[in-house]
């Protein structure tokens, strides 16, 4: 089932790609990082992102 945030996404076309690993950041110790990029409307943002280690997936662009 699909967030509201999920569904705004998928309806503004917001694109993400995932690479895993970021650098490492202390305020986020036990967590898995992601270089993030997200695309919309000819424009881009790259982030590093940081999920618990029960996540098992890559993140969406409603995770991000």
């Amino acid at each position: 089932m699909k967030t509201e945030l999920g569904k705004l996404c998928e309806t503004k076309k917001i694109k993400i790609s995932c690479k895993y690993g970021a650098p490492e950041n202390p305020e986020f110790p036990n967590s898995t990082g992601w270089t993030v990029t997200l695309k919309y409307d000819g424009r881009q943002l790259t982030v590093p992102f940081y999920q618990g280690s029960a996540h098992t997936e890559e993140p969406t662009a409603a995770d991000v």
